[in-house]
């Protein structure tokens, strides 16, 4: 069982507010501002941790930097890096976390498809862990994901303030978020989710190491491959892709794919180190703190999808 709801306390001193959010969760505005873009990737990523491919070089890049509950105010030392990709199969987050001391603890059974299961992480504040909310045109339905240094992989799927609620809330519900600690991110046949870290190398020789405190760790970096039937994509994005033609009475051999050109997509980052004062740092601004950041989606960074190359300095936070 996930741990997921104290990982969205501030500190355990302050209490979260457990109320419906219908104004933070409508649709953010059309803003006036070009959105930043996220570029499509030119070749399959390879899933290694590496982030070594050309198409890494040309990504979005998001600073996830925020100090949570500090308004604007950021780490004078880098925190954690994000980058974005897509391809007509996957979304692809790359990204790359500063820590002098990596803590992470698996949690739980094995959960996902038969042949591509999963360990969990645990996310209560005294460890390390990196967390992704993944929101699309319903500020109602969406994914949490989580994942550490030892390429534990945990998903949640969020059933925030539906309208009914308002009336009668679920016991399930009980602070206004359904978390659906059962469910899992999906394959689609052979769209597979996958994930990998590399620990980065210590300025004395020698990679990083996980829950060793005798020694000074740099960090590691993480990458994601996402699926996009797995992740909620909207069903008018699926089609298929014929790479087998009819023969013989034999049906043409189709495979998913995804038209994802010029759609959006809400990404907030998180960073949380268990043993820095400042815990949990973010990708957006102005996220309140006591309150889940689950309610707050209206303030999630929000991209496009292009094949583009990136625009500099995409990042508006």
């Amino acid at each position: 069982m996930k741990k997921s709801t104290l990982s969205f306390l501030c500190l355990a001193a302050l209490t979260p507010v457990f109320v419906a959010f219908p104004a933070d969760q409508a649709p953010p505005a059309a803003a006036s501002a070009p959105l930043p873009e996220i570029p499509k990737a030119e070749k399959a990523i390879a899933v290694d941790g590496k982030l070594d491919e050309a198409d890494w070089a040309r990504a979005l890049v998001v600073p996830v930097n925020l100090i949570w509950g500090m308004g604007s105010e950021r780490t004078t030392a880098p925190r954690m890096t994000a980058r974005f990709l897509w391809d007509n199969s996957y979304l692809y987050i790359g990204y790359e976390v500063w820590d002098t001391n990596l803590t992470a603890r698996t949690e739980g059974s094995p959960q996902g498809p038969k042949n591509n299961s999963r360990s969990g992480c645990d996310i209560l504040p005294d460890i390390d862990v990196v967390e992704f909310f993944l929101v699309f045109d319903d500020p109602n339905f969406f994914w949490e994901i989580h994942h550490n240094a030892l390429n534990n992989f945990g998903d949640l799927l969020c059933l925030v303030s539906l309208p009914a609620w308002q009336k009668s809330r679920p016991a399930l519900a009980g602070a206004g978020i359904y978390w659906g600690r059962q469910e899992y991110i999906q394959d689609q046949g052979a769209l597979t989710l996958s994930r990998a870290v590399a620990l980065k190398p210590r300025k004395k020789g020698g990679a990083s190491t996980v829950n060793d405190a005798s020694d000074t760790d740099t960090g590691y970096i993480g990458e994601i491959r996402l699926p996009w039937f797995g992740i909620g994509a909207p069903a008018q994005a699926q089609a298929t892709i014929e790479v087998e033609p009819a023969k013989d009475g034999k049906p043409a051999v189709t495979i998913p794919s995804w038209t994802m050109k010029g759609r959006e997509i809400s990404i907030l980052a998180i960073s949380q180190n268990g043993d820095s004062p400042e815990r949990y740092c973010t990708s957006a601004a102005g996220l309140q703190p006591g309150a889940f950041f689950h309610a707050q989606t209206a303030k999630y960074p929000r991209y496009r999808l292009t094949d583009k190359p990136a625009t500099k300095g995409a990042d508006r936070n």
